[in-house]
């Protein structure tokens, strides 16, 4: 089930409880039950985790790109994108995890968001 969902989005949120510290994204995993999407290039996000707070860490979308050459399915791709919708997801986060005290929200999206990271289908080998 969907946290929010439009005519051309479906968006699950999730939290997760960290010990302080400082930590970093360094890769993008997505499946969806039907596709399972990895970042082709080496990255990192850094971000941080601080007593009493909540630490927002941005929007991370997958966007599948589906190849095929005369009706035949060739390999899967796509971009992935990261963005700040503090704003949208404030609320709905707030809504799922009522445990938690929203007034302490530390938005560390990054200033300079990674867009444009390609992305690859991984497929199970099959012999």
């Amino acid at each position: 089930m969907y946290n929010y969902e439009n005519d051309s989005l479906q968006v699950y949120l999730t939290a997760e409880i960290l010990p302080v510290g400082k930590y970093k994204i360094f890769n993008f995993h997505l499946d969806n039950g039907a596709e399972d999407f990895y970042c082709r290039q080496d990255f990192e996000i850094p971000f941080e985790v601080t007593e009493n707070k909540i630490s927002y860490i941005g929007d991370y979308l997958c966007v599948p790109i589906k190849a095929s050459f005369l009706g035949i399915k060739g390999p899967y791709g796509g971009l992935f994108f990261l963005s700040d919708k503090l704003s949208r997801d404030s609320s709905i986060i707030a809504n799922k995890y009522k445990e938690f005290d929203f007034r302490n929200i530390i938005n560390r999206t990054p200033d300079s968001l990674i867009n444009n990271i390609g992305c690859i289908e991984k497929k199970e080998q099959s012999f």
